[in-house]
């Protein structure tokens, strides 16, 4: 997910897009369908978690980020976050959230 695919205001965020890890390495590319791009409505619950990092860090600017919008929101010093890394995180939010059975995809 990239900064410029969520709208706080309107409170949705735009999925164009997939990343797979293929022998440690990501590889991005388009949607596997035309159906699966697609804008999903942000839950209240989550608009106050997600608006607060991006608000309190600035876009990365650099030659290593040319690209300033496409700065990607989960990710860490070396990349996206592998998804073991993140499920765990993701599960006790859910659960927290009182929105359990969900999972990031």
């Amino acid at each position: 997910m990239k900064r410029d695919d969520i709208d706080i205001e309107v409170r949705t965020i735009r999925i164009d897009e997939k990343v797979v890890e293929v022998r440690g390495r990501f590889e991005w590319g388009e949607s596997k369908t035309r159906d699966s791009a697609r804008t999903v409505h942000l839950p209240d619950v989550a608009v106050k978690p997600l608006a607060e990092p991006l608000l309190r860090f600035p876009r990365l600017r650099g030659p290593q980020r040319p690209a300033v919008g496409r700065s990607r929101v989960v990710e860490n010093r070396k990349g996206p976050v592998r998804r073991h890394v993140l499920r765990p995180i993701w599960d006790r939010a859910c659960r927290r959230a009182g929105l359990e059975g969900f999972r990031p995809e």
